[in-house]
């Protein structure tokens, strides 16, 4: 049996979840799983209004984190270089930890706006999947609304 949907680039992976999405011929499908259960969201192209990409303010975060990051290695350097060698090996996992904050932070988010309301795509936030993402998601939905007629309107002489 062959599936109608295909994968999009873009995955979102936590600790206890999964988010991907699907392509078919005239719906976009968000997946979102985790160890239990599984959520289906359906967005149909005709639907969309807008894809908007928002870059979240990151820019406090990774200050801190970069200076946390300094300050524990500079920490691990002086009680290496001091002799204290059993301390500065309790420490030295400590930069771990706002390194790989500063890794897997998003780089923006990406919703579907519908008149019905807005739809966080979770799957797509880092750069380079958006981008092959938008390439394929974007002749769809035009395709879809190109094949869409709108209703006619009784001008102001049909209405008298």
């Amino acid at each position: 049996m062959t599936s109608i949907y295909s994968r999009i680039p873009g995955t979102r992976r936590t600790l206890i979840g999964k988010d991907t999405l699907w392509i078919a011929d005239d719906h976009l499908l968000a997946v979102h799983s985790n160890r239990i259960s599984e959520q289906y969201q359906r967005i149909y192209f005709k639907d969309i209004q807008a894809l908007v990409v928002e870059e979240p303010e990151h820019s406090r975060r990774k200050l801190v984190l970069g200076a946390l990051l300094g300050v524990s290695a500079a920490a691990v350097g002086a009680l290496g270089y001091s002799g204290h060698y059993i301390i500065a090996a309790l420490i030295l996992p400590l930069p771990i930890v706002p390194l790989s904050m500063l890794v897997f932070m998003a780089q923006c988010r990406c919703y579907a706006v519908t008149a019905l309301g807005r739809y966080k795509l979770a799957a797509l936030k880092r750069n380079e999947p958006l981008q092959r993402a938008l390439a394929l998601l974007t002749p769809s939905i035009l395709e879809a609304q190109k094949k869409e007629e709108p209703p006619a309107v009784p001008g102001p002489s049909e209405m008298l």
